[in-house]
Formats: structure tokens, C-alpha cells, sequence
């Protein structure tokens, strides 16, 4: 373990500790750690290339973060650019350490990894903070890493976390156990969540928190990302949707909570042509609709809990909208209306509308409608549908 404070980094906030830290993480080149002593270092950027298996760690692991903020490690950047950028770089881990900037930025990621070839991997992020910067964690081209445990409060950009593949697929990401606030003091926000891109193979989200995001997790890309799970996440008061699927393949949710949105709970967009499998959903409260299904990929959702959605107005909106000509759709057993707490009735304007056109292989059974202003709205002139065993 090297020290930063050996290669003259000072972190008393006001020297320009940025040779100093280059220094030390470049006298590393296949494994190490450079600890960072509590204080704070300030910087214009800090670039690493062709570095292995080497570790930064501070002193800012530890909660509560807002009681004392400015106890432990933190990285406070002076301009707009990257806090930590590195490329081609393999095995980095980058724990307890507290991000922010002497102003408000307008660009910069505070941590990169990018790789535009292959043997770039397994980097991790785990028990930081994100304080005010412009974007989190962008994870480009780099396999098999993992962000964990971190908290993300303000970030002014256009993302908490993305993963994406510009030049090289992205495979096996796992994003666990992260908080992130978006909600930009004084008016709304452009920030969303955590975003899986372009060329992504196999991401697992799991016990992600989301609130007041533009969206809270979006997934598409031209290169559409595939396999990816959501387990246990939750997306609450986005300014937008709390879930987007885009041009995406293989989408499987457990457990998603999607809440007090100011449109929709979920929304398979157009462009959506592959298959999803939802169990255990709960949407409510939203000012629209709780689920919306705009593609012609096959949605397939068990046990849900859809209520207290339609927020903007009685009768506005429904539960479960399937858009014109949307088929390939099966909603078993669970709870569509009632009020946000699923009692008496609620706004929505029918548990489940499919709104027209053609749509085939619909199939809507054992699912508890009571409680919308209309139990359902087939309006559909497909031939191939079940509809039974409802109550109404």
C-alpha cells in the first residue's frame, strides 16, 4: 500500500493535488493500493491508461454521510472535466472515496472506465459518494464489473450510472445496493438514473433505489442491450417514468416497486420487440398510467399490484394500457385497482384496456379488477384471447 501524501499530495482543499495522485496510482502497473488519508484533494482530472488490479481507497466508506460530510476522503474537482478517467484499464477498484466539484459543473464523469479493445475488466466501484457532479459512473466497453453500495445525491447531468458499449460490448455488469437522488435543488432535473445502453450483454440490477430521476432506469440502445434483470429496485416521484424499455432483448423484473411518477410506473416503448417477463410488480400512484405497452415484443406479468394510478385526474388513465394493435400480452392472478393503498376505488379508468386495432394472444386471467372505474376495456378485434375467471 502506497500513500498519497508520499508523492506530495497535500488534501488540505486548496492545493492542486492532481501530479501528485497521478503519481502514485502510476507508480502501480500490475497491483497495489493507493490509500487517500482523510481530507480533501483537489484536482483538474486525474487520467489513468494501462494500469491492472490496482485499488484506490479513502476514508469515506462510512454512513452517515449528511451528518458530517466533510469528514474523510474527498475529491473535489476545479474544472469540468473527469475525476477519475480510466482507459484500457483492468482489475481497478475504487472504494470510500466522496466526489464532488467546486462548482456546478456542466461536464465530466467522476468515475470512467472505457476500453475500446479487449483484456479491459472486472473494475468495481463500491461504497462511494457522489455529491452535486455533473455524471456518476459510465462504464464503456469494460467487462464484468460490479458498483455496489454507493450513494449518488444531486448529480446535475445526464446520468447516475450508465453502462454502454461504444466500441466494444459490454458484458456481465452488476449494479447492486446503490441510492441515488437526482432531484436538482431549486427546479426539475435532466438526470436519469441508471441507464443500460448500447451493446450491453447480461446486467443485473438488484436493490437500486431511485428517486426524483428524469427516469429512473432506462434501457435501449441502437445495439440493443440484452438479458437484462431487475430484482428488488425501486423508482419513486421521477419527473418522467419510473421504468423505460426501449429497443431491448430479454427484460426479466421481480419485485419492482415503481411509484408517485409523474407519467407512468413502466413504459414498453415502440420500439420494444422482445419478450419481458414481470412478476411481482407494484405500481401505484403514478399521474398516469401504471403500466404502458407500446411495442409488439410479448409482455408476460404475474401476480401484479396496480392502483391508485391516474393521479392527473379520474377516469384519465388506466391501470394496464395495451396501445393500439399491442398483442402477445398475458396478465395473471394479482390486484388491478382500488386507491394507492388498493382499497375501495380508485381513479383508473379500467383495471385493463386494450385501446384497439388488431392484437392477438391476449390472455387476462384470475386477476382481482375490482375497484376501477371500469373493470376492463377490450376493445380489441383479435380472435385469439382468454379473458376469464376475472372479478369484476
Amino acid at each position: 500500500m502506497i500513500n498519497v501524501k508520499n508523492f506530495g499530495a497535500v488534501g488540505d482543499g486548496s492545493t492542486d493535488d492532481t501530479t501528485a495522485i497521478e503519481a502514485a496510482i502510476n507508480s502501480l502497473t500490475d497491483g497495489g493500493t493507493v490509500y487517500f488519508p482523510t481530507g480533501q484533494y483537489n484536482h483538474t482530472g486525474i487520467s489513468v491508461s494501462n494500469r491492472r488490479f490496482i485499488t484506490l481507497i479513502g476514508e469515506s466508506e462510512t454512513p452517515p454521510f449528511r451528518v458530517a460530510p466533510e469528514i474523510g476522503t474527498r475529491l473535489v474537482n476545479t474544472s469540468n472535466t473527469h475525476h477519475l478517467n480510466f482507459h484500457q484499464c483492468h482489475g481497478i477498484r475504487v472504494k470510500g472515496l466522496h466526489f464532488s466539484n467546486q462548482a456546478i459543473p456542466t461536464a465530466g464523469t467522476a468515475i470512467r472506465f472505457f476500453s475500446p479493445y479487449n483484456g479491459a475488466g472486472y473494475c468495481s466501484v463500491v461504497d462511494c459518494r457522489f455529491e452535486q457532479v455533473f455524471n456518476g459512473i459510465e462504464i464503456d466497453g469494460v467487462a464484468n464489473s460490479t458498483i455496489s453500495g454507493n450513494e449518488f445525491d444531486r448529480p446535475v447531468g445526464d446520468f447516475g450510472i450508465k453502462v454502454h458499449g461504444t466500441q466494444k460490448r459490454v458484458d456481465q455488469t452488476r449494479i447492486i445496493d446503490n441510492v441515488l437522488n437526482t432531484q436538482v435543488e431549486g427546479g426539475s432535473t435532466k438526470t436519469n438514473g441508471i441507464v443500460i445502453g448500447n451493446d450491453t450483454h447480461t446486467t443485473f440490477l438488484e436493490r437500486n433505489s431511485i428517486i426524483k430521476a428524469r427516469i429512473g432506469y432506462l434501457i435501449e440502445g441502437a445495439v440493443a442491450p440484452e438479458f437484462t434483470r431487475f430484482n428488488a429496485s425501486e423508482a419513486e416521484r421521477c419527473h418522467f417514468t419510473g421504468i423505460v424499455i426501449g429497443h431491448a432483448n430479454m427484460i426479466w423484473m421481480n419485485d419492482i416497486y415503481s411509484s408517485v411518477n409523474y407519467q407512468n410506473g413502466i413504459y414498453f416503448t415502440s420500439s420494444f420487440d422482445s419478450m419481458a417477463e414481470i412478476t411481482n410488480c407494484d405500481l401505484r400512484g403514478n399521474s398516469q398510467f401504471g403500466m404502458l405497452l407500446d411495442g409488439s415484443g410479448g409482455v408476460h406479468v404475474t401476480n401484479p399490484r396496480i392502483c391508485g394510478n391516474s393521479n392527473e385526474g379520474v377516469g384519465l388513465y388506466h391501470g394496464l394500457l395495451l396501445a393500439s394493435n399491442v398483442g402477445n400480452v398475458s396478465v395473471i392472478g394479482g390486484k388491478i385497482g382500488g386507491d394507492v393503498m388498493g382499497h375501495g376505488t380508485g381513479g383508473q379508468a379500467s383495471g385493463i384496456c386494450c385501446s384497439g386495432g388488431s392484437g392477438d394472444k391476449i390472455v387476462v386471467q384470475g386477476v382481482d379488477l375490482t375497484g376501477n372505474q371500469t373493470a376492463i376495456i377490450d376493445a380489441s378485434s383479435g380472435t385469439k384471447k382468454s379473458i376469464t375467471g376475472n372479478i369484476i
